[in-house]
């Protein structure tokens, strides 16, 4: 493994991406279909998938995402802010605004991605279900069109939200 204080490789990325998310494959079927690398700006991404969704879990300049979709629906994809807000649309503890993991200038390189990928792994893993039938295919028919509405709509606020500093995911 790499110091702290050093860049983690990809290899060494992917490792802690089947570690931190290793209960979508044992509870829920995922398996790993495709890792893709760019060296020239520190990025690198792994996807799995089951029957009826995909996961992408990547990097890049140090900062983690996680991006979903219904597999197989091509062009359908979302960040993980966006679908656990929909999902809990209507909840008067849910903020249109989702803020990912808080970010801590004390942690190196290795920990940051470390303390994102457990943040967004558990997070994932207490909408899991709610996602699966999210995207069977007969429900996301019926609701992609609201979805991308809601997506425009949290793009709009983190422009705005951005322009006030206050950064969010």
């Amino acid at each position: 493994m790499s110091k702290n204080n050093e860049r983690l490789s990809h290899a060494e990325f992917f490792l802690l991406v089947t570690k931190y998310f290793d209960y979508l494959i044992d509870s829920y079927g995922f398996s790993v279909t495709d890792e893709q690398t760019d060296s020239q700006i520190d990025a690198c991404e792994l996807k799995m998938e089951t029957q009826n969704w995909y996961v992408r879990i990547g990097h890049e300049y140090g900062y983690v995402y996680v991006h979903l979709g219904p597999y197989p629906t091509p062009r359908a994809q979302f960040g993980i802010g966006d679908i656990i807000t929909f999902l809990e649309k209507g909840n008067k503890q849910s903020e249109i605004l989702w803020f990912g993991p808080k970010r801590s200038d004390s942690l190196d390189y290795t920990s940051r991605i470390h303390n994102d990928l457990k943040w967004y792994a558990d997070t994932l893993r207490l909408y899991c279900e709610r996602i699966s039938e999210l995207f069977r295919e007969n429900i996301f028919r019926e609701v992609r069109a609201e979805l991308d509405q809601w997506r425009k709509l949290r793009e709009h606020r983190r422009i705005e939200s951005f322009n006030e500093r206050k950064y969010p995911i």
